[in-house]
């Protein structure tokens, strides 16, 4: 009798240490499942790479209008004038090469958001736009009508934009390259800076500076 109660003992042990074991398992699975979905997600925020993009002498170049107007062809539709195709291939190698997120700051931003992002599906442009600078004459950044400060604003007002952006977004940590054919931006900003000569705008060349900044901040 005493041998058969033992027996049930042991078994009510064994038989709970399974459960037990079961629901560790279980229970593990699930921890591994949330670490696969959501830590892959949030590494990449921290890493995402953010292209400030003008428009004027970058995409959109003196010398693809000049040969649109010499061959009387289009030099614009709807949405404006009409990007250079060779910039274009450019700026999807970059995108391609980098992942980055296009943030517009140009000043085609004022025909707002909307706008721009139709234009870019419009015309088939690689990737898709992520956002655009805030414009520094706002309410949110408004600058008094004195001459020095007119002077200072004009001067780093592209730079004071993406510096804006870039605090707003929490993206201070983040990898990121302006690319502009005028420098408006900040010296701090100097290592981010890659200057496109408005003729030729984004060529292959500004491509691979682009491309070693926002993989030299990863690395």
């Amino acid at each position: 009798m005493t041998t058969l109660k033992g027996g049930h003992i042991r078994n009510g042990m064994l038989f709970f240490f399974v459960l037990y074991m079961k629901l560790f398992y279980d229970l593990c699975l699930y921890l591994a499942y949330l670490i696969f979905i959501f830590v892959p997600s949030y590494l990449n925020s921290d890493m995402e790479k953010y292209l400030f993009l003008d428009l004027d002498g970058v995409l959109n170049t003196t010398e693809y209008q000049a040969y649109l107007f010499k061959n009387q062809l289009d030099r614009s539709d709807e949405y404006g004038e009409l990007f250079d195709p060779q910039a274009v291939a450019q700026l999807e190698r970059v995108i391609v090469a980098t992942n980055a997120r296009i943030v517009i700051s140009s000043s085609w931003k004022e025909m707002g958001f909307g706008y721009l992002d139709e234009m870019w599906w419009y015309r088939q442009l690689p990737s898709h736009l992520h956002s655009v600078t805030p414009t520094l004459v706002s309410a949110n950044f408004y600058i008094p009508e004195t001459d020095s400060n007119i002077v200072q604003a004009v001067k780093y007002s592209k730079g004071l934009e993406v510096f804006a952006w870039i605090e707003l977004h929490r993206a201070a940590n983040n990898p990121y390259c302006i690319v502009d054919d005028e420098d408006l931006f900040f010296t701090s900003q100097a290592a981010h800076f890659v200057k496109t000569d408005s003729r030729k705008g984004l060529t292959s060349e500004v491509a691979d500076r682009i491309i070693q900044i926002l993989e030299a901040e990863v690395g």
